[in-house]
């Protein structure tokens, strides 16, 4: 019994594209006994508002640099330089404190400490990516770490 011949696809151009671009943000990630201590303080948050879409305490983190959607070849250019500036610098001394959120959408929590040092960092993080040749959409340092977003559509939360 002869079968069909199977279907053969080439990928739509946006999914080729997707394949070989990734998204791509310079953050610092929070040591994670304070990403722990986070976390038990938000538990009655996390059962009080189901509808909030949390990130996972993993992906938490501080942006530096939200550079948008790269090839894929562009990430190992960046890396030696931005691993040279980051052996240059002394560690920052930050903590999470207070919250709020932007536009009823995001949940944050803040950071204080070495705020000068942090935007220095981001300063000196997009200098090194721009040295590169990669051009990134220029957004304003707005030091804070992400904790839950509004399910889209749904600002009830």
């Amino acid at each position: 019994m002869n079968e069909p011949p199977e279907a053969v696809t080439e990928p739509a151009a946006d999914e080729r594209e997707q394949a070989t671009t990734i998204r791509v943000f310079l953050a610092l990630a929070p040591p994670d006994d304070a990403k722990d201590e986070l976390a038990r303080a938000l538990r009655p948050a996390y059962e009080a508002y189901p509808r909030l879409r949390w990130n996972r305490i993993e992906d938490w983190h501080i942006t530096l640099a939200f550079l948008g959607e790269l090839p894929v070849t562009t990430v190992p250019l960046l890396m030696p330089p931005l691993a040279g500036l980051a052996a240059r610098r002394r560690p920052l001394r930050l903590a999470l404190h207070g919250g709020g959120h932007f536009d009823e959408r995001v949940l944050w929590s803040g950071i204080e400490g070495d705020l000068d040092g942090l935007h220095q960092l981001a300063t000196d993080v997009r200098a090194v990516v721009r040295a590169c040749g990669v051009p990134f959409p220029e957004r304003p340092l707005r030091p804070h770490l992400t904790l839950a977003r509004s399910r889209r559509g749904d600002h009830s939360a």
